[in-house]
């Protein structure tokens, strides 16, 4: 049925009432400097990144912890390095979707901006003895985490003391 309606819409037979299905796109237009003139281009929508969840974020977590058996971290240089993935991952959650994000959950929502952090960090926790090399921690994550913490919680401080 689908290839159909493409042949019918290449060949400018469609029938009535049958219209082919296209993605969501905006109009743009354009001015063409050579010729002067107007150029209409449609450009693909952007999808609204989905807002986390707590249970994502603590399964996102754990997935990156247990790919600790993956052949990539079976050397001794790559099991160097996935401490140090698994902590910027913490980190990158807690700072770019909760502290950095668009939606502004510290101002907004702050309880579920708590609820997120506690998901992440609760996954570390609880994965912590799957992990190899725990002690190494090249880029810094470990700093990130404890930064993004610490603003979550001065956020939060306000509305659990009341």
């Amino acid at each position: 049925d689908l290839v159909l309606r493409i042949l019918h819409c290449d060949n400018g037979s469609t029938p009535e009432g049958m219209t082919l299905k296209r993605a969501a796109t905006d109009v743009v237009t354009s001015v063409d400097v050579a010729t002067g003139k107007v150029v209409e281009k449609h450009v693909p929508k952007k999808r609204k990144k989905a807002a986390p969840s707590a249970s994502r974020v603590y399964s996102r977590v754990q997935k990156k912890i247990e790919a600790v058996s993956q052949k990539k971290y079976q050397s001794h240089w790559g099991s160097k390095t996935h401490s140090t993935e698994v902590y910027d991952l913490v980190g990158t959650i807690l700072h770019s979707d909760v502290v950095q994000s668009e939606e502004r959950y510290l101002t907004d929502n702050p309880k579920f901006a708590l609820t997120i952090a506690e998901a992440a960090c609760t996954s570390l926790t609880d994965n912590f003895n799957t992990m190899c090399r725990r002690g190494y921690d090249d880029c810094g994550g470990w700093s990130t985490i404890d930064s993004s913490l610490r603003t979550i919680v001065e956020a939060v401080k306000p509305i659990l003391s009341t």
